[in-house]
This record gives C-alpha cells, sequence and structure tokens, in this order.
C-alpha cells in the first residue's frame, strides 16, 4: 500500500477517527472532574538573617554574647509541634473538637486531648510547604494545599502568626540572657578595677617614700617593659577565658538536628512528591472512609513509610552537616585554648624574668628596705595605670552594650525585625486539577487511538473495497466502478438520461469490452459473481445497452434458469424462453415435456427491447434439471447458432458458489466479467469463484467493482470527474 491508501482509508473511517476523539476527550473530562479541587494559600514572611546582634568589644576584639541558632533550624521551627501547637490554638473554627469552654471566664481554650491535636498538627504539617522565594534572600513563602480554600487560608495565616509570636519570645529570652551576661561581667569588672585603684594609689604613695638606689632606675626600666608585658598578657588572658566559654556553648548547641524538610537533595525532593501526591489521595479518602478503614489505614502506612526513608536519609546528610560545623567549632575552640595557655605561660616567664632583675637590682639595698624596694619595683603605677586603662576600657563596651540592650528592650525593635509578615494569605484560589490543561493531548491521544481502531477494522475487514483490494486478492484487470445506486428507479440505463455518470461508467466499461470482443474476436460473455445479491444482472443489462446504444448488435441470454429476472427488467413475456427451446428438442421431449411439444427455433423465442439493436432471450419456465439442460447437446448446439446472430452475446447466469451453472458455462463462454459487490463480498468467496473458473477453463478478462459508496470515490481517480459531473447535472 502507498502513502495515499492509508490516507483514504482515515478519509473513509473518518467518523471512526472523531468518535474515538470525543470518547477520549469524554473520559478525560470526567476524569478531571472525578479529581477533587484543591486551592492554595500562600503567605510571604521576611526572616532576617540571624547574625549575633549582641557583642562586646575588647580592643579590636569582638565576640557574640550568645550563639544564635542556625538559620536553616529557625526555619524548621515552622513545622516544630511548639509552633504548630500554637497555630491550631489560634483555628477553634476549623478544630472545634479540640477546644472546650472555661468556666470561669468563658473563652474556649484547648482540651489537652494529646490524640485529637497530634493529628491536627500532623494535617497542618503534612499539607505545609516551605521555600525561599530566592535562594539567597530572607523571604520565604508559606504555602498550604487542601480541598477547602478558607481552611487553607486561615492555617497558613495561624501559623505565620504562631511562628512571628515564637520567635519573638525567643528574642525577649535572648535578650534577657545577654543583659544577664553583661550585667555580671560589669561586676566582675567594677571589682577589678576597685582593687586596681586602690594598688595604684598604694603605689604612687610608696613611690613617693622612697630614694632611689643605685642602677635602679636602668633595671627599673627593664623591670617596668617587663611588667608591661605582663600587664598585656593578662588582659589577653582575661580576653580569651570568656570566648573559650562561648564557644564551649556553641559546641554544646551544634547538636541541634537540621529539620528534613530544609535538606536541598534531589532523592528527598523526590520523596516528598511521592510524599505530596499520597496525602492528596489521603485528603480524598477522609471524605469517603473512616480511619478504620483499610484503605486509609494503607495510605497512612504509605506516608509513614516515605517519611522514614526521608528522615533516615535527611539524617545522613544532617550528620554530614553537622560534623562540619562541629569540626569548625572545635578547631576555634582548640586554637583559643592554644593561644590562652600561651599566654599563661608568658605571663609566668615574664614573671620570672622580673625576678631575676630584681635580684640585680636589690643586691644594692639594705636588707631592712628590700620588702619596700620590691613593692614599688613591682608595683610600679605607670604599670597598673595601664591595666587599669584596659578594664576601665572593657567596662565602657560593656556599659554601651547595656544601653544598646535595654533600648531594644523597651523598644522591642529587635523582635519586631526578625520575622515580620509581609503578605497575609488570602481565600485559596483553586489549582488547576492534573489534567485541565492537557486537552490538546487527549485529542492528541483520541485521534491516534481513532486511527489505530480505524487501520484495525480495516485490517480486520475481509471484503473487497477498492482497486488495491482487486489487485491484491483478484489481480485482473480493473474494468470500472459503478457507485451505489440510491434511488431504484435509476436502477437501469432505461431510466437515466444519457449524460448522467453512471451512463458513462457503462459507457467505458462496454466499451473495453468491444474492444476485447474486436481483438480477440470474441462474442460469448458472461458476468458472473461469486455471491446473489451483487447486482450482476443489472450491471449485465446496463453493459447491454450501452454496448447497443454505441451500435452493436447484442443479445442477452438469461441462463439463470433458478431465478430469472431479466424478462422483468425489460418487460417481456417469459413464458416461453430458453428451457423451451432446449426442451423442445428429442432427447427431452420424454423427461421434460410432452412428446406433441411443436420444435422451437431461436427465432420463437428471442424478444426484441425498447433499445434499438438489443434483443433478449428469457429463461422461460423453471426446470426440472437445470444442469442437464446446460449441458445437452440442444444447449451448445444454441449458442453456437445464437453467437452468429450478433455482435456481443451477453449470458446472464446465477453466481458462482451458489450454483454449479456459471462453472459448466465457463468453458463454453469466450470471455468472463467477474463482478464484486464493494464493501459486501468477502475475500474468500472472491478468490474461490476465481478458482473455481479457472478451474474449468474459464477465460477472465476483468473485473468490475460494483455498489462503490461515495466514501469510496478516493480510490479512483477517474470516480472524481463522474462524481462532480454527477453534482454539476443535479445542480442545474
Amino acid at each position: 500500500m502507498e502513502l495515499k491508501d492509508y490516507l483514504r482509508i482515515i478519509r473513509r473511517r473518518a467518523w471512526t477517527v472523531v468518535l474515538c476523539m470525543l470518547l477520549i476527550v469524554i473520559l478525560h473530562m470526567l476524569y478531571i472532574r472525578s479529581k477533587p479541587q484543591y486551592y492554595r494559600s500562600s503567605s510571604q514572611v521576611l526572616i532576617k538573617g540571624m547574625e549575633d546582634f549582641y557583642r562586646i568589644i575588647q580592643g579590636e576584639q569582638q565576640m557574640p554574647l550568645w550563639s544564635e541558632l542556625a538559620y536553616t533550624t529557625r526555619l524548621s521551627l515552622i513545622k516544630s509541634e511548639a509552633v504548630l501547637r500554637r497555630a491550631v490554638a489560634l483555628m477553634p473554627e476549623d478544630f472545634p473538637e479540640l477546644f472546650v469552654k472555661d468556666s470561669v471566664t468563658g473563652e474556649l481554650k484547648l482540651s489537652g486531648d494529646e490524640g485529637l491535636l497530634g493529628g491536627a498538627i500532623a494535617q497542618l504539617r503534612n499539607t505545609l510547604s516551605i521555600k525561599k522565594v530566592e535562594e539567597e534572600g530572607e523571604i520565604i513563602m508559606l504555602t498550604m494545599e487542601g480541598t477547602n480554600g478558607k481552611f487553607t487560608m486561615r492555617a497558613v495565616n495561624a501559623i505565620a502568626e504562631a511562628y512571628t509570636a515564637f520567635i519573638a519570645e525567643d528574642a525577649v529570652e535572648n535578650l534577657l540572657k545577654a543583659k544577664d551576661y553583661v550585667v555580671k561581667r560589669k561586676d566582675e569588672l567594677d571589682l577589678k578595677i576597685m582593687e586596681k585603684e586602690k594598688e595604684y594609689k598604694k603605689a604612687i604613695d610608696v613611690q613617693k617614700a622612697l630614694q632611689p638606689v643605685q642602677d635602679q632606675a636602668f633595671y627599673g626600666d627593664i623591670i617596668a617593659g617587663l611588667q608591661k608585658s605582663i600587664a598585656e598578657n593578662m588582659v589577653r588572658r582575661d580576653t580569651l577565658s570568656p570566648e573559650i566559654g562561648l564557644l564551649e556553648e556553641k559546641l554544646a548547641k551544634c547538636a541541634i538536628a537540621i529539620n528534613p524538610e530544609f535538606v536541598d537533595n534531589t532523592e528527598i525532593d523526590g520523596l516528598r512528591s511521592q510524599r505530596s501526591e499520597i496525602q492528596k489521595q489521603l485528603l480524598l479518602f477522609q471524605s469517603k472512609y473512616t480511619p478504620n478503614h483499610s484503605m486509609y489505614i494503607q495510605k497512612m502506612a504509605e506516608i509513614n513509610s516515605v517519611n522514614e526513608q526521608i528522615s533516615m536519609l535527611s539524617k545522613e546528610i544532617n550528620n554530614r552537616a553537622l560534623k562540619k560545623s562541629i569540626d569548625a567549632v572545635v578547631a576555634d575552640l582548640e586554637k583559643k585554648r592554644i593561644e590562652l595557655k600561651e599566654t599563661i605561660s608568658n605571663i609566668e616567664v615574664l614573671k620570672k624574668q622580673v625576678d631575676e632583675h630584681y635580684e640585680k637590682v636589690t643586691a644594692k639595698i639594705p636588707k631592712e628596705e628590700e620588702p619596700v624596694r620590691r613593692i614599688s619595683i613591682e608595683n610600679d603605677p605607670d604599670l597598673i595605670k595601664f591595666y587599669l586603662d584596659a578594664l576601665k576600657q572593657q567596662w565602657m563596651g560593656l556599659n554601651d552594650q547595656f544601653d544598646l540592650l535595654e533600648r531594644e528592650w523597651k523598644t522591642n525593635s529587635q523582635m519586631g525585625a526578625r520575622v515580620k509578615v509581609i503578605s497575609a494569605a488570602k481565600e485559596g484560589f483553586p489549582i488547576p486539577k492534573p489534567g485541565a490543561s492537557s486537552w490538546p493531548f487527549a485529542i492528541i491521544i483520541g485521534a491516534l487511538v481513532g486511527i489505530g481502531i480505524a487501520y484495525f477494522l480495516e485490517y480486520i475487514n475481509t471484503t473487497v473495497r477498492t482497486e488495491y483490494d482487486v489487485r491484491r486478492y483478484v489481480n485482473v484487470p480493473m474494468l470500472g466502478a459503478i457507485i451505489k445506486i440510491k434511488d431504484e428507479s435509476q436502477r437501469l440505463l432505461l431510466n437515466v438520461a444519457p449524460k448522467m455518470p453512471i451512463y458513462e461508467v457503462y459507457n467505458t466499461i462496454g466499451a473495453l469490452i468491444e474492444s476485447y470482443a474486436i481483438e480477440h474476436k470474441s462474442k460469448l460473455m458472461m458476468v458472473a459473481s461469486s455471491r446473489a445479491e451483487e447486482g450482476k444482472s443489472t450491471v449485465t443489462s446496463n453493459i447491454a445497452i450501452a454496448l447497443a446504444n454505441g451500435g452493436q448488435e447484442v443479445i442477452i441470454v438469461d441462463c439463470d434458469l433458478r431465478k430469472a429476472v431479466m424478462h422483468r427488467f425489460f418487460n417481456v413475456d417469459n413464458s416461453v424462453g430458453l428451457t423451451s427451446l432446449i426442451l423442445s428438442q428429442e432427447e427431452f421431449a420424454v423427461a421434460d415435456q410432452p412428446a406433441n411439444v411443436p420444435l422451437l427455433t431461436i427465432k420463437d423465442i428471442i424478444k426484441p427491447t425498447e433499445v434499438a439493436g438489443l434483443k433478449i432471450i428469457p429463461a422461460g419456465p423453471h426446470p426440472q434439471n437445470p444442469v442437464g439442460i446446460l449441458k445437452s447437446e440442444s444447449y451448445k448446439r444454441f449458442l453456437r447458432e445464437v453467437r452468429d446472430m450478433a455482435d456481443i452475446v451477453l449470458i446472464d447466469v446465477p453466481p458462482v458458489n451458489l450454483a454449479v451453472d456459471t462453472i459448466i458455462l465457463s468453458s463454453l463462454v469466450d470471455a468472463i466479467v467477474l463482478l464484486i459487490a464493494a464493501g459486501q463480498t468477502n475475500k474468500d468467496e472472491v478468490s474461490y469463484a476465481k478458482k473455481l473458473i479457472e478451474s474449468a477453463r474459464g477465460n477472465i478478462i476483468g473485473c468490475i467493482l460494483n455498489k462503490v459508496s461515495l466514501d469510496s470515490k478516493g480510490y479512483y481517480y477517474y470516480y472524481y470527474y463522474y462524481y462532480d459531473t454527477y453534482k454539476y447535472y443535479r445542480e442545474t
């Protein structure tokens, strides 16, 4: 088959394709309508970067007062039980079974049923999704999907409000911790400053009372330098000790786990999507089944299984992240400890050097003055002043921090800056149902299915319908195709105008038969069909009319001795016909009729018609033995005689597969035209009929396809012409 043949199949079965498309589209529509309508509500929340706000200034060194939670940890708090419990408490309208009225105040409060409360928290946690608006930004999107748009709006707003309150309380707690820390450090520094001021005053008084000794100034300068170094190391020691304490506290807080919902991983994202689909199915089951139903329990088990997989995978990823964080803190802590150890060691070395230089100075001082001199050297007012100034600088830094904390406490500015709801959620908008936008694909799939069914029907349809089928199953020349005549009054060309397209078709077929007859000197011709009701007698009559109108002398011989119809077409008497002629012969006189029947000749039975040049020999009365008549010598003699009486003799016979008559006549005629009713005759029937005729040494010269439907007009290029002509004459 060529491409055009495939296209013609689609054209002929266009309604099959259209119906399949409509069916697929309708099924697609019903499937979409069966899905529950989901709604989505979203709220944008600003979460400031969780840097350390409060620091102590010591020289150029800065250190945090306390360790802040990691950013991902703060995000994970949104789905924590503490926040969601607060959110449920703000939703009495949606969870009325969880609330009871206070007998004193009359206000609604949570009943304390942990089972129901846990279910509500799980529902919020499973349907809430959190996503950063920008990868590096500080704005997150809280989104919830559900079958109730108002519920999703109230739930998202309640969670945002609960989270804001939770972070505000956390900020207050941190402010209190910071204030306590600063006050404690200020008290410690106040005591040290008071002690050093006393030492400084005492050192000034001692220095005024003493007289310098030999080499004291020289060694005193050396000792003063060493004492200055000692003072610097002591300041550094006092700075390192709190830093080490804070690092140890931070190391303890590094064990806070990261919520699996905020672990970025492709495999985890796939599991989340799978869980989301199961949750949607679970929401649908909630309206159909009770929690004890097997389907509901199965879906809950699937959700738990997916959660376990997410938890295990995120735990592995979290452990790697925690290890990296802990390693960094441990490295920093170890570095600070080593530095503190070195500082303390330096202080000891410097003190030892001071003692050595003191021995050199005191060697020339009287022993009764040695303690006083040592006090003067070890407590140089300048050194004490240097250390005292460093302590006061620390105190000023703490005082500035304390003032900042006081302002934050009074204005709550820092609490409001950490979490802020930028846009509250509105009533959930409908989410397009899955497949709602896939109408083009449904149409395409429907068309493909329709085309497939069309080809399948074409494949299982074993009838001969096209010229291609004729070439494939019969393999004889195509003489013509005749359209199916719906108007019974126009079956015969006697009732059709000569310019009608059906007339032209028969003229073409007649011309081909006439050409063959002249070329091969053939006169006896027969139109045979494999089965009944294929229009064989009608086609034979019309071919004869076309030949006669073309100037040929034509005789129609009705050899269908079982069911003769030719006499009806031409309105002639059938009381005397072919059987009468044969039976009048001597060999049949005794068997079939009385002996006194007169002997008939062809001239006695041949009848003229209203068509010039066309005569007909009717079948006559039905005989008891049609096969015997057709095999008789009288019949053969009849064929020889009638052959010389016309240019072309057309013989009408019964169907090949129903009677043996056609097989008998196949070898007696010059040419046979095989007639096939398009769309009615099975290919096996045609093949079998052809095989029988050829076995009887019949000469099949061509095939005529009868009753061709208008849907098949594309199969024959010449039919376009006839069809267009037909329309033209019908319109005019």
